[in-house]
């Protein structure tokens, strides 16, 4: 912990005019434990507090951390359960529960989600993302809509490893300006890229 601590303030001149350190990973609330005990000595240090997760693990992770937390960035793929375990491997449900629980509290979130055309680019995903919004209105402050990138094609076929149903066919900057289009009733900032 106090080599993690020492490190993190190495970089101190960097984290002027509200700066400060985010947590990513993997999963950093993995290590829950660890993510709140060193949040709570940086904040101690006037430090900003961000941690980037997946919401896919237990809601007491979350309570561990939210004391010492300014701010969740937080990955959301599909609002669809069905087609997020179709995809992705595993059920969304603890995901978009732990996001309406951080929603109802006081520190900001930022979401993130991969737009990837033909996966949750239709009508009916930008519906459903639309009403996830609109219930989770509390501290949802931004939406960043992150167009699909090709970078990691190479490395699937150099492992031999087959996804084709998730390589889009059209181009996914055009589907995330119909999906700012989309949302631009809600009071959320929706913004392309990061």
């Amino acid at each position: 912990m106090d080599e993690a601590r020492r490190l993190v303030l190495q970089d101190r001149a960097f984290y002027r005019d509200g700066g400060g350190v985010t947590l990513s990973g993997g999963e950093p609330l993995l290590q829950a434990e660890f993510c709140a005990e060193l949040f709570r000595r940086l904040k101690d240090d006037g430090l900003h507090c961000s941690l980037d997760t997946s919401g896919a693990v237990p809601w007491d992770r979350f309570e561990q951390v939210l004391p010492w937390t300014d701010l969740f960035l937080y990955d959301v793929k599909h609002v669809d359960d069905a087609k997020h375990r179709d995809y992705v491997g595993r059920s969304n449900r603890q995901i978009i529960e732990n996001l309406r629980r951080l929603a109802e509290g006081s520190v900001p979130i930022e979401i993130r989600i991969p737009v990837v055309p033909g996966f949750n680019d239709t009508e009916f995903d930008i519906s459903a993302l639309f009403h996830l919004l609109d219930k989770s209105r509390g501290r949802i402050k931004e939406v960043h809509l992150l167009p699909y990138h090709r970078l990691g094609e190479d490395k699937l076929r150099r492992l031999n490893i087959s996804k084709p149903h998730i390589i889009p066919k059209s181009n996914s900057t055009a589907a995330a300006r119909a999906i700012v289009s989309a949302l631009a009733s809600l009071p959320v900032t929706v913004k392309i890229g990061a």
